[in-house]
């Protein structure tokens, strides 16, 4: 095993007991990961919990991760979303997305698409390729917002901007379909949405 690893593990622990929570999600990461220490679920699932419990955005999305995959303990959805949602509400864009996803498919609470393209939005302007093209799907079918073309293909192209394939093959067939004023709109909007993700990441 890794002797800086093991270090870490040691240090971690040290800390972890003490209450800092950065110490304690640091732990369930390497119980997870068998960093330092040999891999075990239940003790990772134990530190993210702590770690959750304290506030710690990314232990409670990891937690909710743990609930909806059963790593560590019994599968459950509805707890899943619980964490996530907390994660979500603190702004950290892999739970909004996780929890859109929650929303579209009815998966630990009530289907709704429009609480679906709300958090996929939240997570869209931080920069999540995968939330953008999902929104741009609503938009362009009107699952849980006004079908909107222009906004649709804004979010192709912002995801298409990140190097995702998929949303430049639809941006570019969108162009030979759009009127000239649609597709002026659509780089105008595109432009918007790109200062708003360049804002959010300077921030963090």
């Amino acid at each position: 095993m890794n002797p800086d690893q093991i270090r870490a593990f040691e240090g971690y622990k040290v800390k972890a007991a003490q209450g800092f929570a950065w110490a304690q999600f640091n732990l369930g990461v390497c119980y997870f990961e068998g960093e330092g220490v040999e891999r075990d679920y239940v003790q990772g699932v134990a530190w993210f919990r702590k770690a959750a419990e304290q506030e710690d955005a990314e232990a409670q999305a990891n937690l909710g991760n743990c609930y909806y995959f059963g790593h560590g303990l019994a599968r459950d959805h509805e707890q899943a979303v619980y964490w996530w949602r907390k994660a979500a509400e603190q702004g950290f864009p892999d739970a909004q997305f996780n929890l859109a996803n929650c929303y579209m498919k009815g998966e630990g609470v009530e289907k709704n698409f429009s609480q679906a393209a709300s958090w996929w939005r939240k997570a869209a302007v931080q920069g999540d390729t995968q939330a953008q093209l999902n929104l741009a799907g609503s938009y362009s079918k009107g699952e849980g917002v006004t079908k909107d073309v222009v906004e649709a293909y804004a979010y192709w192209n912002l995801s298409g901007k990140n190097a995702n394939a998929l949303a430049i093959m639809l941006a570019s067939i969108g162009e030979l379909t759009m009127s000239s004023e649609q597709a002026k709109a659509v780089q105008q909007r595109t432009k918007e949405l790109q200062d708003e993700v360049a804002a959010n990441k300077a921030r963090k």
